[in-house]
């Protein structure tokens, strides 16, 4: 389901950028704030599996998820970012 979305806030966004001519600043800050959720919502499903994988001594599988966590919990800070900004230029 979220890989779901992610591939579908993507597609929205490319679709936006490429065919959209008007009102493209909040189409494109909408499509961000679904992908920084959808990535927020990955990174904390990894931190349950991190604690999963810990209290199971998957010292390996534990270090996987912290780095997919990780990543995805940045590159969801920076949809966030993304989305405020825009909307910060499409106010202004």
């Amino acid at each position: 389901m979220l890989g779901l979305a992610i591939a579908g806030s993507i597609a929205y966004i490319g679709y936006v950028v490429l065919k959209v001519e008007d009102n493209q600043i909040p189409l494109m800050a909408a499509g961000f704030v679904v992908l920084g959720a959808s990535l927020a919502a990955v990174a904390v499903w990894s931190v349950a599996g991190i604690w999963r994988a810990a209290s199971r001594a998957r010292g390996g599988q534990a270090f996987i998820l912290a780095i997919v966590g990780g990543v995805a919990g940045v590159g969801a800070i920076g949809c966030f970012a993304v989305a405020a900004l825009s909307a910060l230029v499409w106010n202004s």
